[in-house]
């Protein structure tokens, strides 16, 4: 240990030797040095400059040509048309020159038939659509090397091939020093222009070379910064050359860059940095010679110091690094205990379980499925505070509405209070501001870890939350202050209330459950947002602790009395909170599921959890079992759930091959849901950045597990398909005994399975929506804006069936797409008129089916019954919202079905804000346009 202190006084002697006899050195080589290479790529940004204007020049000649061909052939004939090109040909030395009409028809000339493969070219389809199209280099059929420009004209396109080397031409008037060169890539990578063209025939492409050859990446980073048309300069070393490259786009062209690159070494800065860095060696020497003189006696003092220090530094790595590692051990029987303990307490309220368990056996399950919780809470502490100490927990401070972050707060809280004689009550002021900036979530964990404390620690009595703002130039002062009537803290105890793991006062809160961290945790965040947190306590009679945080300031706006009236009311009863608490799956049997997880006892807890969906489980324990099922592609999976961390193939990387080395669309899209147990590096980025959809934390949570299900593995056409209920078949017949004409009930009806319901629905939506699009083609507008709406009636009409319409539209559609206005304005009214009238027979099949259904049916949800629920939502007046869901709960709605359903459940767990942002005016003018 000595000799690690002495070796430091040595750099230290050094360090100041040099600094003193030598400032004037360094500071030379450090200035010259830099404006050399800023000479550099200053000279180097002007010749790409000049390179760049050369190559547009070029690029311009050539569409300039192109357009004066076209205007030749304009109202020629065949015969005409050919000599023009035959000469142009000639002319500019074009390798092929050819039209290319709308129909397919290619007139063209060349010494060699070419073959521009309209099916599969992305250029010509590129060109129909109207864009004037630069082709990469390619090797044509008859193997010349060669460059396509395409040039859309009005019902036709004009196509040029020239020799490869084009480009290249153009940089052959430069030089750089010795070995500099000058290219261009084109959109991908690859090099299509160099001074030496002979680099560029066999079409390198170094982005791609470096997956496979460590030595291209160094350039390939480079280049992929060219090819996202930045301008700047970089370095890189190539065949263990350092070199610089300035870089900059190729205007007017197809994202093409241009780059100018040279080894430093040829460059004057390899002239001058020699001397300079044998004068700073010289001095370099004294200050070594001075330093082993001196190191001896200054060190000794340092010793034991530098002994201790590295004894902390060490425990304290230590102690960080068992922590991540028990994160992941901890939380995967963690996994097992919860989730069993949880799925069996769940089958004991399922009607249809044939064997209950007995009271006994069903309170110790409950005491198993508690203390997990109990235990996963100390896990999640004890990694925040080493979060903390590590400097790996951050603040994500972002806009947020303090009604919603005080309504969240409140309806976590409340279920604390159980069945104990405690008041909760909230204290706010009307006057609080609407909006803040800050780290709402991390807000949320300060108030709730002292709520937590207040509810741990009161047996009767009252619990309130104050919270007051004030503004100063600083920004906002949210003041947050938790009282309770609890036992209250002894005055001895105060000043260790905020240590890690410590509890005070333990013989009389023996009974307490707790880490003893989430004091400590309060108060470091609470300082990280340049806060503060104070206690005031008497033992026996209570506590208040009181936290004042710094938020930016986001607006004028305050919450208002309506507001902070109901949030103060607590209108959430237990009846809600217990509806909440009910999970009714859904029944599945159709779809089929694979699980990925290296522990079997995970294994059985995800075919437990799932069982109850009906749905086909089936669990492989590694990464390369799950890759190779996916390559096979039999059998075929609605979902993957892929635990992360697994030995071998981790499940990152199993999912990267899935997703980039099997080529099939079932392996880039299949849903891959993460399972991780890891919460230090769990977090949604890592997954969601590396071919994840969704993640899930262990343990797993069976409320998030059910989201989960119903948002990735869920089919609802399926299941309509496979369980018609008897409205559906009832509907379906009464369809086809009203028949409509222009409407091939039959094909309608099979393709929604033979469900009437949903086909009702999508003739609903039909008769609903498409007037406005005949009123939209009726009133004029652009030629594009007539073909994107009479595509839409051509989906729909198609949809339900009505073929002879979407015939229609789609010919429409293809003559807008063609600029045949002619035809448009030949068709476009009887069009309208007769799909008028067919809308008018659908109409009186939705009347005659109408006087059937059993339900009242309506349109849409009255207007004004959703302003007033938006206006309750943004309110916090709950118990408006029950009374209004209950009232929109009497109606049938053929417009968005789907609306009143959500907003029961929005409204059974106090989601005013998503109900408020569903029912923003703007999101409603299609229900107001049905109402007009």
């Amino acid at each position: 240990m000595s000799l690690s202190i002495r070796t430091k006084v040595i750099f230290i002697i050094v360090a100041i030797i040099t600094g003193m006899t030598a400032a004037s050195v360094l500071v030379g080589i450090t200035l010259t040095h830099r404006n050399l290479i800023k000479t550099m790529e200053n000279d180097m940004g002007v010749s790409g400059a000049i390179a760049e204007q050369l190559i547009t020049e070029k690029v311009g000649r050539i569409r300039a040509d192109m357009r004066l061909i076209a205007e030749k052939c304009r109202n020629l004939d065949d015969e005409q048309i050919d000599e023009v090109l035959r000469k142009e040909a000639a002319a500019h030395g074009y390798l092929d020159i050819g039209l290319i009409y709308q129909d397919g028809s290619i007139r063209s000339y060349g010494e060699k038939k070419p073959n521009y493969r309209l099916s599969e070219n992305e250029n010509a389809r590129r060109a129909l659509r109207g864009e004037i199209v630069m082709s990469t280099t390619q090797y044509n059929d008859h193997g010349d090397f060669i460059m396509r420009f395409w040039l859309p004209l009005e019902n036709r396109i004009l196509v040029i091939s020239l020799p490869g080397t084009v480009i290249s031409d153009v940089l052959t008037q430069f030089s750089i020093w010795e070995s500099g060169s000058i290219f261009a890539l084109d959109h991908e990578g690859v090099m299509i222009a160099h001074m030496r063209p002979q680099l560029i025939l066999g079409r390198p492409n170094c982005i791609k070379m470096a997956e496979a050859e460590r030595e291209y990446r160094p350039m390939a980073a480079l280049f992929s910064r060219m090819i996202q048309g930045e301008i700047g300069t970089g370095k890189y070393h190539y065949q263990g050359v350092p070199r610089i490259c300035a870089f900059r786009p190729i205007q007017g062209t197809d994202g093409w860059s241009l780059g100018i690159a040279c080894p430093i070494g040829e460059s004057p800065v390899s002239h001058v940095v020699g001397p300079f860095l044998i004068s700073g060696a010289v001095f370099l020497g004294l200050g070594i010679l001075a330093a082993f003189l001196a190191a001896g006696f200054i060190s000794r003092p340092f010793e034991k110091t530098e002994e201790l220090a590295l004894m902390a530094k060490s425990a304290s790595e230590a102690k960080s690094h068992f922590l991540a590692n028990m994160s992941h051990e901890m939380r995967t029987p963690l996994n097992a205990i919860i989730g069993f303990s949880e799925m069996e307490l769940g089958k004991g309220q399922e009607r249809e379980t044939q064997t209950r368990c007995s009271d006994e056996t069903r309170e110790s399950l409950e005491k198993i499925y508690n203390s997990g919780i109990t235990l996963l809470g100390l896990i999640n502490d004890i990694l925040d505070i080493s979060k903390i100490e590590s400097g790996k927990f951050e603040l994500v401070p972002v806009n947020y509405d303090m009604p919603s972050l005080l309504n969240d707060t409140v309806a976590f809280n409340i279920v604390r209070i159980g069945s104990r004689p405690i008041v909760f009550k909230l204290d706010i002021d009307e006057n609080l501001p609407a909006r803040l900036f800050g780290d709402e979530l991390r807000i949320k964990q300060i108030l709730n870890n002292l709520l937590s404390n207040a509810f741990k620690y009161t047996k009767e009595g009252t619990v309130m939350l104050r919270i007051r703002c004030e503004r100063d130039r600083a920004g906002v002062w949210m003041t947050a202050a938790v009282s309770d009537t609890g036992m209250g803290i002894r005055e001895e105890n105060l000043d260790q209330l905020f240590g890690e793991y410590n509890q005070v006062d333990t013989q009389s809160n023996r009974h307490i459950e707790g880490t003893g961290l989430g004091l400590a945790i309060t108060k470091r965040m609470v300082e990280m947002m340049n806060g503060s947190i104070s206690v005031e306590s008497e033992y026996g009679k209570g506590s208040t602790f009181t936290v004042r945080l710094l938020q930016g300031f986001a607006g004028e706006a305050v919450i208002g009395k309506a507001i902070a009236e109901n949030l103060t009311q607590f209108r959430y009863t237990m009846v809600r909170r217990n509806r909440n608490r009910q999970l009714v799956r859904s029944f599945i049997p159709y779809a089929k599921v694979l699980v990925v997880d290296d522990v079997a006892v995970n294994l059985d807890l995800a075919r437990g959890i799932m069982k109850p969906y009906g749905m086909t489980v089936d669990c492989v324990t590694g990464g390369q079992a799950a890759v190779d099922l996916i390559r096979k592609g039999e059998p075929r999976y609605d979902a993957v759930f892929m635990d992360h961390m697994m030995p071998g193939m981790d499940g990152i990387e199993a999912v990267r091959i899935i997703r980039n080395e099997i080529d099939s669309d079932y392996a880039r899209t299949i849903p891959i849901i993460a399972l991780t147990a890891n919460a230090i590096i769990g977090n949604d980025e890592l997954f969601l950045n590396n071919g994840f959809q969704d993640f899930l934390t262990k343990p797993i949570d069976i409320m998030k597990m059910d989201e989960s299900i119903n948002r990735w593995v869920r089919d609802k056409k399926m299941e309509k398909e496979l369980g018609l209920d008897k409205e559906s078949r009832h509907l379906a017949a009464m369809i086809r005994a009203n028949p409509v004409e222009g409407l091939d009930v039959e094909k309608g009806l099979a393709r929604f399975g033979g469900d009437g319901k949903c086909y009702l629905d999508c003739l609903r939506s039909y008769v609903t929506h498409t007037p406005s699009l005949l009123s939209a083609i009726g009133t004029g507008g652009s030629r594009e804006d007539y073909a994107i709406t009479v595509h839409g009636i051509k989906g729909s009409s198609y949809g339900i069936a009505a073929e002879i319409i979407g015939q229609r539209a789609e010919k429409l559609e293809h003559a807008a797409k063609a600029g045949d206005m002619a035809f448009i304005e030949a068709e476009n009214e009887d069009f309208i008129n007769s799909t008028g009238k067919f809308i008018t027979g659908l109409m009186g099949l939705l009347a005659i089916l109408e006087d059937k259904r059993q339900k009242p049916r309506k349109p849409a949800p009255d207007p004004a019954l959703l302003a007033r629920i938006r206006h309750a939502a943004e309110n916090y007046n709950i118990g408006e919202l029950d009374q209004l869901i209950e009232e929109l709960e009497q109606g049938d709605y053929e417009s968005d079905p789907d609306l009143v359903p959500w907003l029961r459940g929005q409204i059974d767990k106090s989601g005013f804000k998503e109900i408020a942002e569903r029912l923003m005016p703007q999101d409603r003018e299609r229900i107001l346009s049905l109402e007009a």
